[in-house]
């Protein structure tokens, strides 16, 4: 797969504007994104809610392994939240009805905390090693 498919139905207004992936069936909303996701060399970290209707985590997950991944410059991080939508918001299902007409819910257990995580251990930690740009 050379994009990352999201999940419209083919009679959306949507697919009128975009491609479909042959192998998956999906919608293709970023065209050429193997090539562009290749071009990245910083550290990523890529959440996913595991109940998410508009883009295919699992698929999604494997095309950063294979372009993100593979750079040690990149330093790929990947989190799922099991009872989360696309939004990342708690979920029963992850439907668009219920994404739709569900009063907003919060944000799933431990998302916040882990994006902090993060963003401690690999962003900030690696700008204390460097000098400060300050006279």
């Amino acid at each position: 797969m050379a994009s990352i498919p999201i999940v419209f139905p083919r009679s959306s207004p949507a697919a009128e504007k975009h491609p479909f992936d042959e192998a998956s069936g999906l919608l293709i909303h970023v065209a050429n994104s193997r090539e562009k996701l290749e071009k990245i060399h910083c550290p990523v970290v890529a959440l996913f809610g595991e109940k998410d209707s508009i883009v295919d985590w699992r698929s999604t997950i494997a095309l950063y392994d294979q372009t993100i991944g593979r750079d040690d410059g990149a330093r790929l991080t990947v989190n799922t939240f099991r009872a989360c939508n696309h939004n990342p918001q708690r979920c029963q299902t992850g439907g668009f009805r219920e994404t739709r007409t569900a009063p907003p819910q919060p944000a799933c257990d431990g998302y916040f905390e882990t994006i902090t995580d993060w963003l401690q251990a690999r962003v900030l930690a690696s700008d204390r090693s460097r000098p400060s740009r300050r006279p």
